[in-house]
């Protein structure tokens, strides 16, 4: 048979190495870009999540000084969202911000869902939602606030009490207990009986339901030249 004549087909010449290369260098590019977009995203995310820049880079565990405030400084550094509660009071200045931020931080960099409900902000929303008839807004809210993995409510007892937060308050409390979900981490300038002189025994009575003895923190009184944020 002449060999001239065969009609096999001709085989496909091998990949270039170069094109290869370059295509696997674009995807990788791609890739990165996507990753670190990702991650100023979450950065951005967090710094509002957690009030503003200072509290996101200052208010961590390593920038705390534990002597300040041993007994607070071990029960936030033990805190677990799946099996802990924290109640952390004493006067301003002591640390209770800066370690209520800083175990959220650490559940965040875990991808752990947090919510902070700081008491001023959280009437204000409350009050708009009121105002607007926007009902439906204030559900969404207060059901975030019930699903966090982390909820933090600073400065609870600060201020006057209407009956709208008293409400919030206690659907929030009581669901997250019902439902058995911890990781809730509250600071105050009070003790928990002043808070149920204030927003009534209800209220009390499920914070201490729910953080038990040893989840009562109380942060010791330094001079304000020593003190801290929070």
């Amino acid at each position: 048979m002449d060999d001239s004549l065969s009609t096999t087909a001709p085989q496909p010449s091998e990949r270039n190495p170069r094109v290869v290369s370059s295509r696997d260098e674009a995807e990788r590019a791609v890739r990165e870009r996507l990753r670190r977009e990702a991650a100023e995203l979450r950065r951005k995310q967090a710094i509002e999540t957690m009030g503003g820049i200072k509290a996101f880079e200052e208010f961590t565990f390593e920038r705390f000084q534990r002597s300040s405030a041993p007994v607070a400084f071990d029960a936030a550094l033990c805190f677990h969202p799946d099996r802990s509660n924290l109640y952390f009071w004493g006067p301003s200045g002591v640390g209770k911000t800066h370690l209520s931020t800083a175990i959220a931080h650490r559940a965040w960099d875990g991808r752990r869902t947090v919510h902070f409900a700081v008491i001023p902000d959280f009437k204000e929303k409350l009050r708009l939602f009121e105002n607007h008839y926007d009902y439906d807004a204030k559900k969404r809210y207060v059901q975030r606030c019930i699903e966090a993995d982390v909820l933090v409510i600073q400065e609870l007892g600060r201020g006057t009490v209407s009956e709208m937060v008293q409400e919030a308050l206690w659907t929030i409390l009581d669901r997250r207990l019902l439902d058995r979900r911890n990781g809730l981490v509250i600071t105050s300038n009070f003790p928990l009986e002043k808070i149920g002189e204030k927003y009534g025994g209800t209220i009390s009575r499920r914070i201490e339901e729910m953080c038990g003895t040893n989840g009562m923190v109380r942060f010791p009184d330094r001079p304000r030249a020593q003190a801290v944020n929070g």
